[in-house]
């Protein structure tokens, strides 16, 4: 079963993505928030498709890329599998800045 998670930075940046798949479909779908450097945003892609941003197909980034991670939380928001997100601080596409913050909705879908 899938979560979401709510991403936000200090500079106003923020919105929302869906993380793995249901149960029918979670050996074909892995959502997951990654970073689109010419778009300047956070994609929700399927991390088992050819992970081209859906708005200009550059190739996006997942946020589990250490590239993207300034430094790791103590505990995780959420995982899905071996992918997960902390409650640390990460790349915002907007202001480039390590201070993304990512925090679980409570939501669950399949």
């Amino acid at each position: 079963m899938g979560s979401s998670v709510s991403f936000f930075c200090e500079c106003g940046f923020r919105g929302r993505s869906h993380i793995g798949g249901g149960m029918e479909n979670f050996k074909e779908v892995c959502l997951f928030p990654c970073y689109c450097a010419k778009c300047k945003d956070i994609m929700e892609i399927n991390l088992y498709g050819d992970m081209k941003c859906p708005k200009c197909s550059e190739l996006t980034i997942s946020y589990t890329d250490p590239s993207l991670i300034g430094s790791a939380g103590k505990f995780d928001v959420t995982q899905w599998f071996d992918l997960k997100i902390t409650n640390g601080n990460y790349k915002c596409p907007k202001c480039g800045r390590m201070s993304l913050h990512f925090e679980g909705t409570g939501m669950h879908w399949d």
